[in-house]
């Protein structure tokens, strides 16, 4: 049996294809033609081979842009290395989740997905 193809034009470039070969970017956040997936591909692919952009991205200048990290006790965010109010992750016993807890002004009072009260905890 021959199946008739329902041809739909692609958001980025115009071009018709059959839908099936239509794929999501999601970048874009639309369908698009393989044509233009191709084209995004080689982009990405030149960009990340450019040396600059490899020799900013190296371990190195990461973890000297952003200090040691802290092994074992509470975890200080990168806002305390800047000079701003220091932050500390917390655990929520009751239900694990992770999230900043802020010493000096005493926030948040509650964990901010199960809403349990540290007293609670």
């Amino acid at each position: 049996m021959l199946e008739k193809q329902i041809m739909v034009s692609c958001r980025k470039c115009g071009a018709k294809t059959p839908s099936t070969l239509l794929k999501m970017d999601l970048d874009e956040k639309m369908m698009v033609c393989p044509n233009c997936l191709k084209a995004k591909k080689t982009l990405a692919h030149d960009k990340k081979t450019d040396p600059d952009i490899v020799a900013a991205h190296t371990p190195a200048t990461e973890s000297s842009r952003l200090g040691s990290a802290r092994i074992g006790g509470p975890r200080i965010s990168s806002i305390e290395r800047r000079g701003e109010t220091p932050k500390v992750i917390n655990i929520c016993s009751a239900c694990h989740y992770k999230y900043n807890f802020n010493p000096e002004t005493q926030t948040p009072r509650n964990c901010p997905y199960c809403g349990k009260s540290p007293s609670a905890f």
